[in-house]
């Protein structure tokens, strides 16, 4: 939730950010290929999950009138030997 600087919630601003959210979740470009909403997203992670015994999705920045979409990825594909030190966060 947005705050202005005395504290209190900016409402415009978060009742803005919500409708943008809304919009983003029923729309199926919510997904990289423009074909699933957020909410077909979610039941394609279950069904994954129950099948796979996992979920695995990219989360693609710069993609879609939003700038983000998700992308399901098998994960079977993954290379299992792949190992690296972690990465420092500032």
């Amino acid at each position: 939730q947005v705050r202005r600087e005395d504290g209190s919630l900016w409402r415009e601003v978060n009742a803005a950010l919500e409708a943008e959210w809304r919009l983003f979740a029923a729309s199926p470009l919510a997904s990289v290929d423009g074909r699933l909403s957020l909410h077909r997203l979610a039941k394609l992670a279950v069904r994954l999950r129950r099948m796979d015994g996992e979920a695995l999705f990219h989360v693609r920045r710069g993609v879609g009138p939003w700038g983000v979409a998700l992308q399901a990825l098998d994960p079977d594909q993954l290379d299992v030997a792949y190992n690296r030190a972690p990465s420092r966060s500032a």
